[in-house]
């Protein structure tokens, strides 16, 4: 009887730990959303306007023949600078080769910076992808990517990396696998990195599964699978 008293409490706490990381992996998204759209047309179209009318008051200064506000084209170019900078952070929060251009293409580019960044080859692959994702099954899943990317590069000790991205009508299919040392998966059973609670998570979020295969000096395989349409999505021609 106790033993199966502490079966349920070690279930629940389970959940519960699942529906806290949900919630966190939601919120994160959402916010990276917001800050990503306020800094595109809030700051962005403020900068600009502020670059014109530092422009504008680089012109003599009223009542002081002669005198000009100083520095103001130095100013003007910080401005550009600084654009440039609250461009590339709008776009690491919210990636918008994911929108405009697919999910396919987003993990395709995800792989190529990260094998140049890292000096280690990524072999990439899309198959059969005519059918185009709910977005929030394409972001949770190009999470996923980045994050068995990051995994890869820092725990892995890995000298390449393979993905594979696959749909059928109704489900999309996501397989990454390194030649790292690998590890134990029964021996950590339990103690999973944050990194490997975080993917799996996304992946219940959206319907789908996920699973991971290691041994020591065997690479780390993982599989995810999930519906390509949210329950309750309604997707059109022009999604």
């Amino acid at each position: 009887m106790l033993m199966d008293e502490n079966k349920e409490n070690t279930r629940m706490m389970a959940d519960a730990l699942s529906r806290a990381i949900g919630r966190l992996i939601e919120a994160q998204d959402q916010e990276r959303t917001r800050i990503a759209r306020e800094l595109h047309d809030d700051i962005g179209a403020s900068l600009a306007v502020l670059g014109v009318d530092l422009l504008r008051a680089g012109k003599p200064v009223s009542g002081s023949p002669g005198e000009k506000h100083p520095d103001i084209q130095q100013i003007y170019e910080k401005l550009q600078e600084i654009g440039s900078r609250i461009s590339r952070l709008s776009i690491q929060l919210q990636p918008p080769m994911l929108k405009y251009f697919g999910l396919a293409k987003a993990i395709e580019v995800e792989c190529k910076e990260f094998s140049e960044s890292r000096k280690m080859p990524v072999s990439y692959s899309c198959e059969n992808f005519a059918a185009k994702p709910d977005p929030v099954v394409a972001l949770h899943a190009l999470r996923v990517v980045q994050e068995a990317l990051c995994n890869a590069g820092k725990h892995s000790h890995a000298t390449s990396v393979a993905i594979n991205v696959s749909a059928t009508s109704t489900e999309l299919t996501l397989a990454v696998s390194d030649d790292g040392v690998g590890f134990s998966v029964e021996q950590t059973n339990g103690a999973a990195g944050l990194g490997v609670i975080i993917m799996r998570e996304r992946m219940r979020l959206i319907g789908g599964d996920f699973e991971l295969w290691s041994q020591p000096g065997q690479g780390v395989k993982i599989a995810c699978h999930a519906p390509l349409i949210q329950s309750g999505t309604v997707q059109t021609s022009h999604s």
